[in-house]
């Protein structure tokens, strides 16, 4: 790296006699080397060289008769030009000194005899190094004014309630915190006592927390926490958990305050417990923890005793909302539950609400024709039960389908699609009746997760139950990049998301596998030509499954896509797990060099998780590093994991790489991220996956 004095210097030199300009050159190469020059003759030769380039020095000759002192550095202030102007005169004696006077006195930054170059160059060397020094400066300023402005975007975006507090007072606040307080914007909060927001009772306890000298981390959480009251800017009052944590805010130590809502009593958090696993209209399981229990039923056993599921619909649903009105419905189904519930009482019938006008209840060993009993009865009940609306009686019938099945040999989910199609058969054929099936005898043991999960995803691509969603990856800098994690997403047919870590198991669900690799690499490359015919400039991080670094054929088909779809590959960076790099070195290093052939880009992620990162990093020619998210959720309140997120980044950057710290699930995280040197942040607290590519890099784009 050249140093400042090798750097070359841009010279101005205003000077009638090209003899005497060439003159003043040789006597600033004894203090630095020149690179551009530019010999002024006139007025607009200096007005036209201030306008085409930035001047490292304007050297003067007094022997000018056509420019003064004063109008040169008139000529340079217009232009808003930073730059050091040396007159060079060539008074003698007495008179030299009172000629120095004068040339200050008119704005010059310094006035040097001609018959003393060794002067002229020490002079020279000075102000360079001034102007270097402000022009540093100034960059560190407008750094310091981007990072401060990211920083805004992050905690604007992020879902906590953030605020910081320097001397008692708040200096910043996202959305979130203001509305908790019930301020519209965060000028009406700056400025602001913290202790303002607090009951009176609470402010002793608060101002102890806030005057507690401990060193950051000295807790185990990384936080203090205090339980107050809130008192809002309308007078309301609400119940609040204050984490406080030490930060800084423009190189001023600070607390960061995140709100939270209190711990509440082991008897209210039971009821919290309930209502999220219950329905509120029915009182039954919400679909997603029925059918939960339905995948916890007893595998393979010594009893082989039978089971049914129950699907109740509510006949003509639509035709109910539109004449009686959906609160009438609600009621409806209030009754039903309630019916279904009493009806099946004596054998601990597990109930569920599938949809908005359907009901599932397992029946534990209940055989096939006690089950068609129980239905038809329940079936009755509801027809001659109706629910009163404005002081008239509203009655609708069901159909109910009945799937008889033995947990030992059958998923009790399976069940549940068969009764709900044998419900809709019931509804088909004019309603208010039972269809039931028949129990299969058992002729094969209980068939294994890996095929059925393959089976289930291959029916969630056959019937378009499959779409990417994306994340953002921010840069803590600037906003010029725009990346996002391609992420996978498929469903069952309970509406259920299948995790990709099981999707991409090994054994039984390779080559389903493998077929999803092809759909994520086509829909992620058409993704990319939409942006691209729409002006945004965006790059794709992109995760396969294990068994593609294996797979021959991959690249050969992304490369047909990008050429068909005309995407250049710079576009696409492919994540490889380190494990797997450590594991498969040769394999991986195949995989990244034809990335390479397709233009294309790599990063490895998980980075951390193995021992012997710093090897597998510098073997494998990635481009990101992404650190892996159980060392990035850690910083905030363990020394151990805020060293080696530090050493990560400092690796990434000694090998030309960037770094992305995976996992940010927190803003005390996040605060703690800014002073580790990573170049990419990433998780819930910026944005969570979504369908849409709704993070806002530049106003406009993407």
């Amino acid at each position: 790296m050249r140093s400042e004095s090798e750097t070359p210097i841009r010279v101005l030199v205003v000077e009638s006699s090209p003899n005497a300009a060439d003159a003043m050159l040789r006597a600033v190469t004894l203090a630095r080397r020149v690179g551009e020059h530019l010999h002024a003759r006139r007025t607009a030769d200096i007005e036209a060289a201030m306008e085409s380039s930035a001047w490292d020095l304007v050297l003067y000759s007094t022997a000018v008769r056509w420019c003064t002192a004063a109008d040169l550095v008139r000529l340079v202030a217009r232009a808003d030009a930073d730059v050091p102007v040396v007159a060079v005169h060539g008074a003698r004696g007495g008179r030299a000194a009172r000629r120095v006077v004068t040339l200050l006195e008119a704005g010059a930054t310094d006035a040097v005899s001609r018959d003393n170059p060794a002067h002229l160059a020490l002079v020279i060397r000075r102000e360079v190094a001034r102007l270097t020094e402000r022009r540093d400066l100034r960059h560190s300023r407008r750094e310091v004014e981007a990072r401060d402005r990211r920083w805004q975007t992050l905690l604007g975006a992020s879902r906590e309630a953030v605020a910081y507090v320097h001397g008692g007072m708040h200096v910043r606040a996202n959305a979130p915190y203001l509305r908790r307080f019930g301020f519209e914007t965060g000028d009406e909060l700056i400025g602001m006592p913290i202790m303002d927001l607090v009951d009176d009772a609470d402010r002793a306890r608060l101002r102890d927390a806030l005057r507690d000298d401990r060193p950051r981390g000295a807790s185990a959480s990384g936080a203090q926490i205090v339980e107050v009251t809130g008192r809002r800017v309308d007078g309301g009052t609400l119940p609040l958990r204050i984490e406080l944590t030490r930060s800084d805010v423009d190189g001023e130590e600070c607390w960061q305050v995140v709100l939270r809502d209190p711990v509440v009593s082991p008897t209210a958090a039971a009821e919290l417990e309930r209502l999220r696993r219950h329905d509120p209209v029915t009182g039954a399981l919400h679909r997603t923890t029925f059918v939960q229990a339905l995948d916890a039923l007893p595998g393979p056993t010594a009893d082989d005793r039978p089971a049914a599921m129950l699907v109740l619909e509510l006949d003509d649903l639509q035709r109910l909302e539109e004449a009686a009105g959906v609160e009438t419905v609600d009621r409806l189904m209030a009754s039903t539950a309630d019916l279904l519930g009493r009806a099946l009482d004596e054998h601990e019938a597990l109930i569920g609400r599938v949809s908005d006008g359907a009901l599932a209840a397992l029946l534990p060993a209940v055989g096939p024709e006690e089950a068609g009993l129980l239905a038809e009865a329940v079936r009755e009940l509801v027809e001659l039960t109706p629910v009163e609306r404005e002081g008239r009686p509203i009655s609708c019938t069901c159909s109910i389908g009945v799937e008889p099945f033995r947990p030992q040999v059958a998923a009790g989910r399976d069940a549940l699609l068969a009764a709900q199609a044998r419900a809709r058969a019931a509804a088909s054929a004019g309603g208010n009746q039972v269809r039931s099936g028949e129990l299969e005898t058992p002729v094969a043991p209980p068939a294994r997760r890996g095929p059925d999960l393959a089976d289930v995803t291959a029916r969630a691509m056959a019937q378009g139950r499959i779409h990417l969603a994306f994340q953002p990856i921010v840069k803590l800098t600037d906003e010029s990049a725009r990346l996002y994690e391609v992420l996978l997403r498929l469903t069952d047919e309970a509406d259920r998301e299948i995790a990709p870590v099981d999707v991409f198991m090994p054994g039984p669900c390779e080559e389903v596998a493998a077929r999803l690799d092809r759909w994520v690499v086509e829909h992620t490359v058409a993704t990319v030509r939409e942006l691209l015919e729409r002006g945004a400039d965006p790059t794709f991080f992109v995760n396969l499954s294990p068994a593609a670094l294996l797979d021959e054929n991959l690249l050969l088909f992304l490369g047909k896509q990008l050429r068909a779809r005309g995407v250049p590959g710079r576009h696409l960076v492919f994540e490889i797990p380190e494990s797997i790099a450590v594991t498969q070195g040769k394999a991986a290093r195949a995989f990244v060099s034809g990335l390479r052939d397709l233009q294309c880009r790599a990063a490895i992620e998980h980075y951390g998780s193995v021992a012997g990162s710093p090897a597998t990093v510098g073997q494998l020619a990635v481009d990101y590093v992404k650190i892996d998210a159980a060392l990035v959720g850690a910083v905030a309140h363990d020394t151990h994991a805020e060293q080696a997120v530090r050493k990560a980044a400092d690796l990434a950057r000694s090998l030309g790489r960037e770094s992305v710290a995976f996992g940010v699930e927190s803003t005390a995280v996040l605060a703690k991220l800014w002073t580790l040197g990573v170049d990419y942040v990433q998780g819930y607290c910026i944005q969570a996956p979504s369908v849409g590519l709704e993070w806002g890099f530049v106003a406009g784009e993407l």
